[in-house]
C-alpha cells in the first residue's frame, strides 16, 4: 500500500488514534481480519454517520467485512463495491501482476527442468527454491511431498 501512498493506521476504526487520522484521508480501505466482521455501522466499529461527521470526503472500500452501505449512502459517503466485498487486485494492480509474473515464473522454471529430465517433484521443489514461489499464495508455493 505504501508504494501507492496508502498508510495503515491502526487495526480498527474502534481504536481512537485510527479515528483520529480520518480527517487526513483521502478512502478507507476496510480489511478486517475477520471476514464476517461488521466495520461500518450498528453494532460496528464505527457508525456511519459519525464516520461522515469526522471525515465527509471520505470514500469508503470494503474488501472484508460488513458495511452499511445504505447508512453510508445517507450520511453523504461514496462506498465501493455496490454490493459483497471487493478484491485487493481490484483496487491496486500490482498485487495481480506479481501473482502472475510468479506463476510465469514457476511455469518457466518447472519446464526447464523437466525438459532436463527432472521428476515432477523434484521440478515443482526447484521451482519453490528459486522462481520467487514466496509470491505465490501459500497453499501452492510449497512443494507437495
Amino acid at each position: 500500500m505504501s508504494l501507492y501512498g496508502g498508510e495503515k493506521v491502526g487495526d480498527g476504526l474502534g481504536d481512537a488514534a485510527a479515528r483520529g487520522r480520518l480527517a487526513e484521508a483521502d478512502a478507507l480501505i476496510l480489511c478486517p481480519s475477520q471476514p464476517d466482521i461488521r466495520t461500518v455501522g450498528p453494532g460496528g466499529w464505527i457508525d456511519a454517520a459519525a464516520l461522515a461527521a469526522t471525515a465527509p470526503h471520505l470514500a469508503v472500500i470494503g474488501l472484508a467485512g460488513e458495511l452499511d452501505r445504505r447508512g453510508l449512502t445517507g450520511a453523504g459517503l461514496r462506498s465501493w463495491p455496490g454490493a459483497g466485498g471487493g478484491a485487493l487486485h481490484d483496487l491496486l494492480p500490482q498485487p495481480l501482476i506479481e501473482l502472475h509474473t510468479a506463476g510465469l515464473k514457476v511455469a518457466e522454471v518447472m519446464t526447464r527442468a523437466r525438459r532436463r529430465g527432472s521428476s515432477p517433484l523434484a521440478a515443482e521443489q526447484l521451482a519453490a527454491a528459486e522462481a520467487h514461489a514466496e509470491q505465490l499464495p501459500k497453499d501452492l508455493g510449497a512443494p507437495r511431498r
